[in-house]
């Protein structure tokens, strides 16, 4: 998703049935070069890069967002109950269990994480942390680190 499609998304009435989801990745030097590519219910929907974001409408109701890595072993998912009208912040992050396994044994490491934790790869995803008001409708991760 472009920045254009996004800043447009962004802009737009949310849809009937629809909640609406910004994730945000800050700008660190971890996994710089490597976009997070974000899924709803197992779909990709946006690459997101370093300091970038992108937006998104997903059905009222339950819902799956996961981050994953191009190349890199595991995925960290979080489910979110959306109800329709909502908007909700996700961030993107490194995902600091990664570094140690990433760093001894590269993508064996990562793929020996994965096996292990059912929230493995390189990043997280989360509730963003500057929220207005508590977002109605999160649950939790999935489990794992």
């Amino acid at each position: 998703m472009s920045e254009v499609e996004t800043s447009a998304l962004a802009k737009a009435p949310i849809p009937q049935g629809k909640a609406r989801v910004t994730v945000t990745r800050p700008s660190t030097v971890l996994y710089v070069g490597s976009p997070a590519t974000i899924s709803l219910n197992g779909q990709s929907v946006a690459d997101v890069g370093s300091g970038g974001s992108a937006v998104f409408d997903v059905p009222a109701g339950a819902n799956v967002i996961s981050v994953s890595a191009p190349l890199y072993p595991g995925e960290y998912k979080l489910k979110l109950d959306a109800a329709s009208g909502q908007t909700y912040a996700l961030e993107v992050g490194p995902r600091d269990a990664s570094v140690g396994p990433a760093v001894l044994f590269g993508v064996v490491g990562g793929a020996i994480d994965a096996a292990a934790n059912e929230n493995s790869g390189m990043f997280e995803i989360r509730t963003a942390t500057k929220t207005a008001s508590p977002a109605k409708g999160f649950l939790t991760s999935s489990g794992g680190t």
